[in-house]
């Protein structure tokens, strides 16, 4: 299980936001950056999720200590600060994502699991789907002795897109390429199928 650190000096924002995440993640909390960084010391952390607005150590104090310590760490401001310039100057300290309250926290669901999923993408730099490999380093693919190559962009697209976890993948109208798609399902083994929804889009659902 994932280890999220919640930042917020609220306790009740802290209460909140700690029983919509963890029947997925472990939660470990702190009030302010002070205390994060030394929870940091001791703890491998997956994600972190920080307010702005703290005492003794606000969010952007924190994330600019942490950054010249660790680049990797994915870290979304959870903030009532909507202003334009907090959310630039956030990005500029380091930040992966930016989120402003009221939460709703089905979105904030959606956006630690992406951002823990590129995580997982960055560090393994590979994906296995049954016996077939997504090498993320000579931006290949792979079955057994079967080698496709891909241009760059395409596959960081695909690389983004299809890192899941499970057999079975669901998406619409992010305008990766068909024929990419029916590349991954034709080294598979798998099955594509392709539905136009009115006034939505078109929905590609791949069975492997």
């Amino acid at each position: 299980m994932a280890v999220v650190l919640l930042i917020e000096d609220n306790k009740s924002t802290r209460l909140l936001t700690k029983l919509n995440l963890q029947q997925e993640y472990q939660i470990l909390e702190a009030g302010n950056g002070l205390e994060a960084l030394d929870i940091l010391e001791q703890q491998h952390i997956d994600l972190i999720i920080a307010d702005i607005m703290m005492p003794h150590m606000d969010g952007y104090e924190f994330v600019r200590q942490l950054r010249c310590i660790d680049q990797m760490t994915p870290i979304l401001f959870l903030t009532a600060r909507k202003d334009w310039q907090d959310m630039k100057n956030g990005f500029a300290l380091g930040i992966d994502d930016y989120m402003t309250k009221p939460v709703h926290y089905e979105e904030l669901l959606w956006r630690v699991r992406a951002l823990l999923r590129r995580a997982r993408i960055n560090n393994e730099k590979s994906i296995r789907i049954g016996d077939v490999v997504i090498d993320g380093e000579n931006y290949i693919i792979m079955r057994g002795t079967e080698i496709i190559s891909l241009p760059r962009k395409e596959f960081e697209l695909l690389f983004d897109r299809y890192y899941q976890g499970d057999s079975s993948h669901e998406t619409a109208g992010f305008g990766l390429g068909l024929s990419i798609v029916k590349k991954i399902v034709e080294l598979c083994n798998g099955s594509i199928q392709i539905d136009s929804m009115p006034g939505e889009g078109t929905s590609i659902k791949i069975l492997l």
